[in-house]
């Protein structure tokens, strides 16, 4: 089952759909192309973006990966889900 992409509203299949969370407290489904073009465009605003990987458990102890974005200068830009 294909999701649309909140920003360019395309049909995108579940393994090019990215969960973000943002620093300003939204979420939304992006594409990678979207999910990539906000990325970079963060990285011109604030500088180098790095990328921090973790996993945690659920309440059903399943683990779920995610990566947090952070800019330079410690501003969390996005939590993905993977």
């Amino acid at each position: 089952m294909h999701e649309r992409c909140e920003q360019c509203g395309n049909s995108t299949p579940p393994w090019d759909i990215i969960h973000c969370g943002f620093g300003d407290g939204t979420c939304e489904l992006l594409c990678t192309s979207c999910f990539n073009a906000r990325i970079a465009e963060a990285e011109l605003e604030r500088g180098p973006i790095r990328f921090l990987a973790f996993a945690c458990s659920d309440l059903s102890k399943k683990l779920l990966d995610f990566v947090d974005v952070v800019s330079a200068d410690g501003w969390e830009y996005a939590l993905v889900y993977v």
